[in-house]
């Protein structure tokens, strides 16, 4: 995962992220801004999240729900999960205030082995490029995900 952003961002694992109501989830996964001395003296924010990530399989219900919910409130733009019941990578994206009053996401892919997902935020190749990531592998039994980078093509 660190290939896919390079220097000058940091992964940061299960630490809290500030969101604006005052929670601090602890995402399993959390592309940043910066470096992990940036983050010292203060947790980061949702402002600094480039992309979520969670791990799941007895949480699932819960990231899907109430995680996807305060993620979207919060205006993170890319919320992945890893569920590993499906073997599968869910990808939310666009989030909004949906049916009901309740915060979540426009749009929602699915991605298996094998498959390409590009995130939003490519911080190698600047604003208007972003990279191929491959889901390489999806080993459940170490709740890994292997993930590879490839030069992407300009953004539509």
């Amino acid at each position: 995962m660190a290939r896919a952003f390079g220097p000058g961002y940091y992964i940061r694992p299960e630490k809290p992220l500030v969101l604006p109501d005052d929670s601090e989830p602890e995402p399993d996964i959390v592309g940043l801004r910066g470096r992990p001395r940036d983050y010292r003296r203060q947790y980061p924010t949702h402002q600094e999240a480039l992309l979520v990530l969670e791990v799941s399989r007895a949480t699932l219900a819960y990231d899907q729900g109430e995680k996807a919910s305060l993620y979207a409130e919060a205006g993170i733009e890319d919320y992945w999960i890893l569920n590993l019941r499906d073997r599968q990578l869910e990808v939310r994206r666009e989030p909004a205030l949906l049916a009901m009053g309740r915060y979540g996401y426009r749009i929602l892919h699915l991605f298996t082995d094998g498959m390409e997902v590009r995130p939003l935020a490519d911080p190698a190749c600047g604003n208007s490029f972003h990279r191929k990531v491959t889901l390489a592998a999806l080993d459940c039994r170490l709740s890994t995900i292997s993930l590879a980078c490839v030069p992407g093509s300009p953004r539509r």
